[in-house]
């Protein structure tokens, strides 16, 4: 009798174990896959422009900047509703969905396939491609992520770059 409630108790333990470990893996690897960039690639964003504006070239292909695997990029704008995103992409978090109450900084989505990758915040100060938010989100294959960037000085002279698509 005591061998046989030992026993049971050892098998519901690794069944509850069991369980609640592969509940979270799915809902963990799907957060862990998606990576915030750091601030080197926004920093090679920037300096790639400011390359390409100072050797007088008027557009970026961001196929270069961002050399790892993807094949879609997806910005949405500020302020809009990102279910769309949601049910398409698997990866959205709470981090991504903050740009919905952010118009200083731009989110740039990288996906591959239906996952959601890696993400970046970029400052609008400096680019923004807030010239291509008539839509509440755009999605570019990888092939389609070149841009045009529109230099502008402002009153107090300084310089900011708008990045718009090479193909509307």
């Amino acid at each position: 009798m005591e061998v046989s409630k030992n026993l049971y108790h050892v098998v519901i333990t690794i069944l509850v174990v069991f369980t609640t470990s592969c509940g979270n893996s799915n809902s963990e690897a799907s957060q862990s896959e998606v990576t915030l960039l750091d601030a080197e690639y926004s920093n090679k964003l920037y300096s790639e422009i400011a390359l390409k504006v100072e050797g007088g070239d008027s557009s970026i292909n961001l196929t270069e900047v961002f050399d790892f695997d993807w094949n879609k990029l997806i910005i949405p704008k500020a302020y809009s509703n990102l279910e769309s995103i949601k049910k398409e992409y698997k990866g959205m978090n709470k981090q991504i969905e903050r740009i919905k109450y952010d118009d200083a900084r731009s989110l740039l989505l990288f996906a591959k396939d239906d996952q959601i990758i890696k993400y970046i915040f970029l400052s609008n100060v400096k680019s923004n491609f807030s010239s291509i938010q008539e839509e509440s989100v755009r999605i570019y294959e990888r092939g389609e992520s070149q841009f045009m960037i529109d230099v502008q000085v402002n009153k107090n002279g300084k310089t900011s770059t708008r990045l718009r698509p090479l193909k509307e």
